[in-house]
């Protein structure tokens, strides 16, 4: 099967496009993990599509689907939580002793 090369760089284009509009405001791990997104929606070809489109290197779209892959695999899907267990500030241990003798308090 032979794929048309006009096809080819409309979707560079288009990806390119949607690249540029985000990448500001993604770091470097969401970064690859979008790009990963890209090219598997792409299927055979999409890796080095989305390298043409965004100038990222093969491999570190590569590392980005490794990544997606773990991510997802380890996604606990029963979780009705946005956190992590452990997330967020820790509880503060009051001693009354501590806290009522720093004011004067009885």
């Amino acid at each position: 099967m032979r794929i048309d090369p006009i096809i080819i760089s409309e979707d560079i284009v288009a990806v390119a496009t949607k690249f540029d509009k985000i990448c500001s405001f993604l770091d470097e791990r969401s970064r690859r993990m979008w790009c990963a997104v890209e090219a598997e929606s792409f299927g055979y070809g999409g890796i080095t599509l989305v390298h043409k489109a965004t100038g990222l290197s093969k491999t570190t779209i590569m590392k980005g689907a490794r990544e997606l892959k773990l991510a997802l695999d380890n996604l606990v899907v029963d979780s009705n939580t946005i956190r992590t267990a452990g997330g967020g500030r820790k509880s503060l241990a009051l001693d009354p002793q501590v806290f009522f003798g720093s004011y004067g308090l009885p």
